[in-house]
């Protein structure tokens, strides 16, 4: 099944490929229109999301920016098929690398600690097609990540990304993959931005509302004392790609491990609020965010 859809899709993802950056712009903001404004897929759940994080915003700038996410979630998708046929200096001509000299303070700074580093990040532009340009030029990455329920969905999805050198951890039972990965001094990529309940989750506020986010950074960052960066990417309007590093996140230590804890991930989410409020038209606000924490 997955060769017979690889043989009948792989031509197509090629022909797209081929075309310039202006027509997957173009490509993605159709999909992005027809998803938001015909087949209205969980147009107002978007449209909640952006109100409850913004309410001093007007219904004008909610749509308008409701209407540019979805934009970028169509350039996302568009992206994605790109990953196959990417190369060195495909990533050269259209990718960005910002703040690279943070990396390399903090891969310095791990090895001398026996640790690779931990990339704090969220679903911002397209983090596929950052992933798969920073294996390509180097980078060590591990990334955390949900499985499909189909073993052939799975092979198809992950084994392009894998050619490029990515490797994938999967969610469940995750600890000691991340634990090895990080021994070897390599990066392993948390990805933050969506609901976790308990036992794993622990209640956060996010733009000023209550909900829950997954602990399991903040208990990593504890146990194998590696530097924390956030790793972000957007689409600026030149069409160029940017994946963009900040300096490390300090770690604050406390003698109560529980509300150490707690209090990391409440620090890695307001780093992605931060974050977000950068770019609020670039996230994915298509999210069950703010579901109710249930202690």
């Amino acid at each position: 099944m997955t060769k017979l859809i690889r043989l009948f899709l792989k031509p197509i993802f090629l022909l797209v490929f081929l075309m310039p950056r202006a027509f997957h712009r173009h490509l993605g903001n159709f999909i992005g229109i027809l998803w938001f404004d015909i087949l209205r897929i969980r147009r107002g759940l978007v449209l909640a999301n952006i109100r409850l994080a913004y309410p001093e915003w007007n219904d004008d700038r909610i749509v308008m920016t409701a209407r540019q996410a979805m934009c970028i979630v169509g350039r996302g998708i568009v992206d994605v098929v790109l990953i196959p046929f990417m190369s060195k200096s495909w990533v050269e001509k259209h990718v960005d690398f910002r703040g690279t000299e943070y990396y390399e303070v903090a891969r310095q700074k791990a090895r001398q600690r026996g640790t690779g580093v931990g990339f704090l990040s969220l679903h911002l532009a397209s983090g596929d097609l950052a992933v798969a340009a920073m294996s390509i030029s180097g980078f060590p990455i591990h990334l955390i990540t949900k499985e499909f329920k189909s073993a052939w969905l799975n092979d198809f999805w992950f084994s392009a990304r894998k050619k490029h050198g990515t490797r994938y951890i999967s969610d469940r039972k995750s600890s000691f993959d991340i634990l090895k990965a990080l021994k070897k001094n390599e990066v392993v990529i948390f990805v933050l931005d969506q609901f976790m309940g308990p036992p794993i989750g622990t209640e956060v506020l996010f733009f000023g509302q209550k909900t829950g986010a997954a602990m399991g950074l903040a208990v990593i960052a504890d146990r194998a004392e590696c530097p924390i960066l956030p790793c972000f990417s957007y689409y600026e309007e030149n069409d160029k790609f940017v994946i963009e590093l900040g300096p490390e996140i300090q770690f604050d230590r406390a003698l109560d491990k529980n509300e150490m804890i707690k209090g990391m991930t409440q620090k890695y989410t307001d780093v992605l609020e931060a974050i977000i409020k950068k770019y609020p038209e670039q996230w994915m606000w298509v999210h069950r965010r703010w579901k109710e924490f249930k202690h």
